[in-house]
């Protein structure tokens, strides 16, 4: 069932049309439909808004901010262009400031490593590739100016797709799409980790 938008009267006076009788349906034959068709151009709008507001500092509904501490985040991820969008935004959605240069930063993130493998977990009884097992690891490490704080955080994620070799175009097409999953999925753990970090840590003593 599509979505409805009511036609206003022009003249208030119209109102005392309401109680009479059949005026309700008259005024329901008056209500237009908002085509299907018309939706992409709706879905384009509220990405764009989400956009701009992420570029704004807006935090997404249901995420958690991080400590104070991480208001300005130098992140450097020139070798994994993959992993970098996805950890940008989580960060914006959080209500962090990425900066350009690191004297501007409050908090230094940078991946060292974003590795990613594929093996046979099992076989058919005819030999054949049954189970395929799929890991992807991400190590970054998180330093902040000022105090003793220089560590490597190191997540995780795995999982076991079921493999046809009667569908091998869709087999790889489901690797591909699982492998892209498994980078949301990595980049939202590294925000879980980062929030156990409190603007508590102890500083340099000068």
């Amino acid at each position: 069932m599509g979505l409805l938008k009511q036609v206003h009267d022009p003249d208030p006076s119209l109102e005392i049309f309401a109680a009479m009788p059949g005026y309700r349906q008259k005024r329901h034959q008056q209500l237009v439909r908002i085509w299907p068709s018309r939706l992409p151009l709706t879905t384009l709008l509220m990405t764009l808004l989400c956009t701009l507001s992420s570029a704004c500092g807006w935090q997404l509904k249901g995420t958690t901010a991080l400590s104070p501490m991480f208001e300005r985040v130098y992140l450097d991820a020139n070798q994994t262009p993959q992993i970098a969008r996805l950890v940008q935004q989580q960060l914006s959605f959080r209500g962090s400031q990425l900066v350009e240069q690191v004297v501007e930063a409050s908090v230094q993130l940078t991946v060292l490593e974003l590795q990613q493998s594929q093996r046979t977990l099992s076989l058919t009884a005819g030999g054949q590739i049954k189970d395929i097992e799929i890991r992807s690891n991400l190590n970054v490490r998180l330093q902040i100016p000022n105090t003793n704080t220089n560590q490597v955080i190191s997540v995780s994620s795995r999982r076991i797709l079921e493999n046809d070799d009667n569908q091998l175009v869709a087999t790889q097409r489901d690797i591909e799409i699982t492998r892209r999953d498994m980078q949301r999925e990595l980049a939202s753990q590294l925000m879980r980790r980062l929030e156990g970090y409190k603007a508590s840590i102890n500083p340099v003593e000068q």
